[in-house]
């Protein structure tokens, strides 16, 4: 009778400190998996920092490609009114010049 009370003393103990081992078991693996998911959570975050920066930067670089081609667009404008100017203003010289000659012929008719 006493081995009998012995065993199922035994027993219940035995029972107890598993099922504890097994309470804190659980707890470090739901702190563990809190952990990583943090932690993901954390590498989330960061990725999607830097998927904002990233973005920012592309925006900016484009930002700044079209400004430089809206640059180089009215530097070509510039320099087609400047020639479109000179060959207006050469144009009227020789026309000028022309006309002077002619002037210079009905002034001496027998010089020519």
């Amino acid at each position: 009778m006493k081995k009998g009370l012995f065993f199922i003393i035994a027993t219940i103990l035995l029972v107890g400190a598993c099922s504890m081992e097994t309470e804190v078991s659980k707890d470090k693996t739901e702190s563990q998996v809190s952990l990583v998911q943090n932690t993901n959570n954390k590498n989330n975050e960061d990725v999607s920092k830097e998927k904002v920066k990233e973005e920012k930067k592309t925006e900016e670089a484009e930002k700044a490609k079209k400004a430089e081609e809206a640059k180089k667009i009215e530097e070509a404008e510039k320099a087609k009114k400047a020639e479109e100017a000179k060959k207006v203003e050469e144009a009227e010289e020789a026309k000028k010049a022309e006309e002077a000659k002619k002037l210079k012929k009905l002034r001496n008719p027998f010089k020519h």
